[in-house]
């Protein structure tokens, strides 16, 4: 100590400095060479101080404990000194060589807990200020350091190297013992199995994360939970792979900081034989041929060509190739079921719940070239906005391209997603929960749909979203062509989805023209001497548009409209249209599973009669262009509960169920059964 007198008075107003709080408190192994031994077990204290001090201590790590623990604070919380460590090797000249270990940036300054797996032999312990560029005089830091034995006999296995071999129905336990540890387990699987992979382990200290890749480094699964601190962890997932042959597991923590040295984990994996005999069609390069022979589009159906496989595990993608001849114009159906037949009425719920039929038609879109997948993003087609996408599944992307399937097909051509569905029965809607509907629908998925210009499509059968798997279970696909009978099309743009009303201008631009027959004067041509107009719902969605012109521009007069439709299942509508909105149902239907023949009428100019005219207000958008009426032919839609979701089974088409209609004008003027308004207008009384 030392005393300086600040009065006159002796013994009185003395001040007491203490030396250590005006230099710092030096020691003697801040470089490498004058390292301190640092003893298991034994704490050790020092400064960090001047600035740029690193105090160097050694550190021996027997062969039979290789588990380094590290524990190092500072004696205060809020010292200015965030204290920080690095184990170095020593190299051949006895200085630092490379660095073994270091704790996580993100705990840096904090105090420091942490767990490091090293080879046996001599290191250097550098402790420091992370930034080296502030010191504390006064608070010092403690430091202690424990070697242990690494409890898991698998080491080492940390990389494919030295990967430890595991047989189908084996179970090995191990731990998750240093950060960065990576357990990795090598399997040799024949062909034509699956691979069952089942994981456990109790509440630990890290996130467990399972990962499966193939020899060349690919990763094909990975199972994680991001709770394993407050939940159990169990994996149990089914995989498909590409063929046969060296396939590797990977057990670590998902981002490499944690671990846990004390709690095991049990691994199993087991080989599968694959009951799908046709796999590998995970991709389109080893799709299945659905037929030795092209599918012609003939003027009637062609008999169905069916295939049957297996959903064996999470993320089966099975491929099918449908060649083509002669399809332009063509329409292709589309069927996929799962056999449920065995299962009582709760296992049929159970198994919807689990997997959805899903059917994917993927066509070569001539303009977009690829070498890879990653080329198929998005194709060469430019868009504004979602319906420039009409037919390759309505996705404009931002930078103006036309979404992809993001698959390169054999062919060199980027994939185009055409058309897909998928088992639809939400348990949202009351009527798809088995407490109110005790009768599971089937697990099906199918459409029909205009085929693209083009010598093969490729169908990709997969449980929607691809997180189910049914590997004892099959499905039937089913697929059979046909040419478009429906001499008008196309009248409307084709789209995945039904757009009946964002769609309604741009389909009016491709309505077929059709007449209004003059049935009036000395002369008439009425309905009963001239062709009517034929039609067919030759596939899901199918719009069929047509246009007539105001048959008595500037003044009203009354029309008639003709209809009839043949048996069948489509539940056939007809309505007039004004500009984007419908204005007189025509012919209003109801769902019923099939329909008899039917025809009438609506308008004319018995009292009787509906209301049917043409209005003198409705204006062309020039003097020489007379204002144009729409007409559409369409399917009735049910829809669910919520009465926006259409239901599968109300979806109809038939090509070979036709319709026809006829206009004419029966009146120059308005009369009954119109009415003369207050106005002096035609109208509807």
């Amino acid at each position: 100590m030392a005393s300086v007198g600040c009065s006159g008075d002796e013994g009185e107003g003395d001040l007491v400095i203490d030396a250590g709080i005006l230099s710092c408190q030096r020691d003697e192994h801040s470089k490498p060479e004058a390292a301190v031994p640092l003893g298991v077990g034994t704490p050790e204290s020092g400064y960090i101080c001047p600035e740029g001090d690193r105090d160097w201590y050694t550190l021996e790590i027997p062969a039979d404990k290789t588990v380094l623990e590290v524990s190092l604070a500072m004696d205060i919380p809020l010292s200015p000194v965030e204290i920080n460590y690095t184990v170095w090797t020593i190299n051949e000249a006895g200085k630092p060589g490379s660095v073994a270990a270091a704790p996580p940036f993100t705990s840096v300054g904090s105090e420091l807990q942490n767990i490091h797996c090293l080879d046996p032999g001599s290191y250097l312990l550098q402790i420091n200020d992370a930034a080296d560029d502030s010191s504390d005089l006064r608070n010092p830091y403690a430091v202690t350091v424990n070697t242990r034995a690494d409890q898991d006999q698998n080491e080492p296995n940390n990389a494919e190297e030295s990967a430890t071999a595991l047989s189908s129905g084996q179970t090995v336990t191990g731990y998750i013992t240093c950060p960065g540890d990576h357990d990795q387990f090598k399997l040799e699987v024949p062909a034509g199995n699956l691979l069952k992979i089942h994981f456990e382990t109790e509440i630990s200290d890290y996130e467990p994360m399972v990962t499966l890749r193939d020899s060349e480094g690919r990763v094909l699964a990975i199972e994680l939970n991001r709770s394993g601190r407050v939940q159990a962890t169990t994996f149990d997932r089914y995989i498909t792979l590409p063929d046969g042959g060296t396939y590797y597991v990977s057990v670590s923590d998902d981002d490499d900081y944690d671990a846990d040295p004390d709690t095991p984990y049990a691994l199993t994996v087991d080989f599968v034989t694959d009951t799908d005999p046709n796999e590998p069609n995970n991709t389109p390069d080893t799709a299945t041929e659905l037929s030795s022979t092209a599918l012609s589009c003939a003027n009637a159906w062609s008999s169905w060509t069916e295939m049957t496989g297996t959903i064996g595990a999470p993320g089966d993608n099975d491929w099918f190739r449908v060649p083509l001849q002669n399809c332009t114009g063509g329409i292709l159906e589309a069927h996929v079921e799962f056999d449920t037949s065995g299962m009582s009425n709760a296992e049929k719920w159970a198994f919807n719940s689990q997997v959805q039929a899903a059917v994917t038609m993927v066509f070569p879109e001539p303009n977009s070239a690829c070498n890879q997948d990653s080329d198929c993003g998005a194709l060469q087609l430019s868009c504004q906005d979602s319906l420039d996408c009409a037919g390759v599944f309505e996705q404009c992307l931002p930078e103006g391209l036309c979404a992809g399937a993001s698959v390169c097909l054999p062919s060199g051509f980027c994939g185009a997603n055409r058309a897909q569905r998928r088992y639809e029965c939400n348990p949202r809607f009351p009527e798809c929960r088995a407490a109110t509907q005790p009768l599971p629908p089937a697990n099906l998925a199918s459409f029909a749909a205009p085929l693209p210009a083009v010598s093969e499509v490729f169908l990709r059968v997969s449980d929607y979203q691809s997180d189910g798997a049914a590997p004892d279970t099959t499905y039937r696909l089913r697929v059979r062509t046909r040419q478009d009978p429906d001499p008008h099309e196309p009248s409307n743009l084709f789209t995945n989805q039904l757009n009946l009303n964002t769609a309604t201008g741009r389909n009016r631009e491709l309505a077929a023209s059709v007449p209004v027959y003059d049935c009036t004067g000395a002369n008439p041509s009425c309905c009963s001497n001239q062709p009517w107009t034929t039609g067919m719902i030759a596939y899901e969605n199918d719009l069929d548009w047509y246009g007539y012109e105001h048959p008595c521009p500037g003044e009203d007069c009354l029309l008639k409209f003709h209809y009839r439709v043949d048996a069948g299942p489509v539940d056939t509508v007809m309505n007039v249209y004004t500009g984007s909105n419908p204005w007189i149902t025509v012919l209003p239907n109801e769902q019923s599973v099939t329909h008899p023949a039917i025809s009438g009428s609506i308008g004319g100019t018995a009292t009787s009669d509906r209301c049917l005219y043409s209005f003198q207000g409705h204006d062309g958008p020039d003097a020489q262009t007379p204002y144009q009426y729409g007409v559409l032919v369409r399917d009735l839609r049910e829809l669910y509960s919520d009465e926006l979701t259409p239901t599968p089974e109300s979806r109809d088409w038939a090509p070979e169920q036709s319709y026809s209609f006829c206009i004419e004008k029966v009146f120059n003027g308005c009369q009954a059964p119109c009415a003369v308004a207050s106005n002096g207008e035609c109208t509807t009384p």
